[in-house]
């Protein structure tokens, strides 16, 4: 039910730029911001996320964690289109069960691809975005352990702000949604996972 709501807001907020587009006169390269060309940036981030079964042996993993980001953007008709992909360093730990303990799942590694839509507005351009993302999972329990590759919807907003010259700042939230992974345990549980990310992060233009 969470998924269909992002979807549906994402899908809001899509048809949202698409219409401020057409309502800009003055775009940010007629303003000397010329947001074209590729760009390479680092940034830091926030996971929160969900890991759930059928049984009580859910949790959250969660942590801070670190990666780089790229991508290419040119304008078209008021709008900015391009996309974009990252790595990070993730490791979002969570455990749960019977003492918090029963039961532990690691998230690493999160990676995606996107295409993205924008929208200049002056100095500044709020985008959203949607493409495919992948991570590394393991779920630990007491008689055993089993790594497994994610892979899922990807969706996200944010805003980006000229700070002088070629740097550019952002922030963003990302929901990843990666649904349900049998793993080789015992009682084959299958995890409902996803996770949200809140981003802050450093672009150099070219």
């Amino acid at each position: 039910m969470r998924l269909v709501v992002f979807v549906f807001a994402g899908l809001c907020c899509w048809s949202t730029l698409a219409a401020a587009g057409d309502s800009v006169t003055t775009t940010a390269a007629e303003e000397g911001f010329d947001w074209t060309g590729p760009y390479i940036g680092i940034y830091g981030a926030y996971g929160l996320g969900q890991a759930e079964t059928a049984g009580a042996l859910d949790t959250k993993p969660r942590d801070p964690f670190v990666g780089v980001i790229g991508g290419y953007a040119t304008e078209f008709e008021g709008l900015i289109l391009g996309l974009e992909g990252d790595v990070s360093l993730s490791d979002l730990d969570g455990y749960g069960g019977p003492g918090g303990t029963a039961v532990s799942d690691d998230i690493d590694n999160i990676a995606a691809v996107r295409g993205r839509i924008g929208v200049p507005l002056d100095r500044f351009q709020l985008f959203a975005s949607a493409g495919w993302s992948w991570a590394r999972a393991e779920r630990s329990v007491v008689l055993g352990s089993d790594r497994e590759t994610l892979s899922g919807l990807m969706l996200g907003v944010g805003l980006q702000a000229r700070l002088g010259g070629n740097l550019v700042g952002r922030i963003e939230y990302n929901y990843h949604h990666y649904g349900k992974t049998v793993f080789d345990l015992p009682g084959s549980p299958k995890v409902d996972t996803n996770v949200s990310a809140v981003k802050a992060g450093l672009d150099f233009y070219f």
